[in-house]
């Protein structure tokens, strides 16, 4: 709150648990949540209850829309074909995380959930 103390319009959620629960709390009424992930339930046990304040959605009048790579994959060629080049030539700048050796896998994955790589993660075999 303290970040946004007028709370802000889109919340793009990748993570869920507290995280989504504090959106819930700080979007301001009419916005908009784009949901690409749920990291926080990927490795959990048994199902996780939902946002205790999921009444928001109601009282803040809040569009919260699910999307996945698959709705657009018949452009991915198309994609590859303007990014690719900009990542060739540096105008794209990323960040990435690179394990070195198969024997790497297991502790490369299980970092992915802790949140201890940078970018995306990688395995150079």
């Amino acid at each position: 709150m303290r970040a946004c103390p007028e709370g802000f319009d889109v919340y793009y959620e990748n993570v869920g648990g507290v995280c989504l629960e504090a959106a819930l709390n700080t979007l301001r009424t009419g916005g908009r949540i784009a949901v690409c992930g749920m990291i926080a339930r990927y490795n959990a046990e048994r199902p996780a209850p939902g946002p205790s304040n999921l009444a928001m959605v109601l009282i803040k009048r809040l569009r919260m829309q699910g999307f996945i790579i698959f709705d657009h994959w018949n452009d991915y060629p198309r994609f590859l074909e303007e990014v690719g080049p900009q990542v060739a030539n540096g105008e794209i700048d990323y960040t990435e995380t690179v394990e070195e050796s198969l024997e790497r896998t297991p502790d490369a994955f299980l970092a992915l959930f802790e949140g201890t790589n940078t970018g995306k993660m990688l395995v150079r075999i």
